[in-house]
């Protein structure tokens, strides 16, 4: 899989398996495994060309500033979609993510979603639902992560956000240079980066 790293695509070498992005300032980063985007992926093929989403799910390292996701949930059976809206559902979604909690396999970190034929943009739906989540006590969560699928098959590519409370929404940019993936597996992050994204600052 290759592409360019300004829309968050990048080729995975032998030995590196997830995808590694970060903010310009290097306040927040994420990484996401192969496996799950190739999840996604074929999730947004099943769709025939309807929108679809889910629920990103894992934890946060390096000091809290970095959302590691571990797994990816597909949509809810009372989603709703049409070819270009949807409505992600929540029918079982509080038991999945109580058990994952309670089996220590993570927690909610935030959505993904497929733009089928379209760019890997947020739409002014997409912003509304993501401060929504941000500003939400239920979610526990005031620095969800966007992960967007665009395009059609096999011209698929990502770009991922993160949205913080009260603040407008940052891109994460492909660039390993400030977060690599180490060959022991772990994440050098960017000296000196500002609070954890589990502050509401």
């Amino acid at each position: 899989m290759a592409g360019s790293p300004d829309c968050g695509w990048f080729m995975l070498s032998e030995g590196r398996f997830q995808y590694i992005g970060k903010t310009n300032n290097c306040q927040f980063g994420i990484r996401i495994p192969l496996a799950i985007l190739r999840q996604v992926i074929e999730w947004c093929e099943d769709s025939k060309g309807l929108e679809t989403g889910g629920l990103l799910v894992g934890r946060y390292a390096e000091g809290q500033r970095v959302a590691v996701v571990t797994e990816a949930l597909s949509a809810p059976s009372d989603s709703k979609g049409g070819p270009t809206w949807f409505v992600r559902g929540i029918r079982a979604l509080n038991a999945k993510l109580k058990w994952r909690w309670n089996s220590g396999g993570g927690y909610y970190l935030g959505e993904w979603h497929f733009h089928p034929g379209g760019a890997p943009v947020p739409s002014n739906q997409d912003c509304s639902q993501m401060r929504s989540i941000a500003a939400s006590a239920s979610y526990s969560c005031p620095e969800p992560v966007l992960l967007i699928i665009g395009g059609t098959t096999p011209d698929f590519d990502f770009r991922s956000y993160v949205f913080p409370r009260g603040r407008r929404f940052i891109q994460f940019i492909a660039d390993d240079t400030g977060m690599t993936c180490s060959a022991s597996g772990t994440v050098q992050t960017c000296p000196s980066g500002p609070p954890s994204p589990t502050s509401s600052g």
